[in-house]
């Protein structure tokens, strides 16, 4: 599974970066550390999960997302923030983000999620293409 990472800071992105080599199936294919080099990125490397931060220079990650989500195929998008505003989680949702995460309390989740994820993808037969899979995933939006 190819997750690309959209955030500004380097000591959380070489968190993330450790969590994730940890996964089997799973891997970072790139990184962006603003809004426009991201979406410029994303559409190249086509991943299919994208980590998201909001807060970003150069404009703002719901920007980000709501392009993004109009990609075909369009990747699984988790939003990690430090501003886990009701107003921020709001947008996101309407924007098309099928996760929203506290950076300061809930990114310890993001490696069980990621998991589920690849569990969901193994079982899914592999004659089918990976986009068509992709669609597929199943993440708990109770937020």
């Amino acid at each position: 599974m190819k997750i690309f990472l959209v955030e500004d800071s380097a000591v959380v992105r070489e968190r993330l970066v450790a969590m994730v080599s940890e996964l089997r199936g799973a891997e970072i294919v790139g990184y962006a550390e603003d809004a426009r080099r991201a979406t410029e990125y994303i559409v190249a490397f086509q991943p299919d999960v994208l980590l998201l931060d909001i807060q970003l220079s150069g404009g703002s990650g719901i920007e980000v997302l709501r392009k993004v989500t109009r990609m075909q195929p369009a990747p699984v998008v988790i939003i990690l923030t430090n501003y886990a505003t009701p107003e921020y989680r709001l947008a996101c949702r309407q924007a098309g983000a099928e996760l929203f995460l506290d950076k300061s309390s809930e990114t310890d989740q993001l490696v069980d999620i990621l998991k589920g994820m690849i569990r969901q993808l193994g079982i899914l037969p592999l004659v089918t293409p990976f986009a068509r899979r992709r669609r597929s995933l199943r993440v708990d939006r109770s937020w």
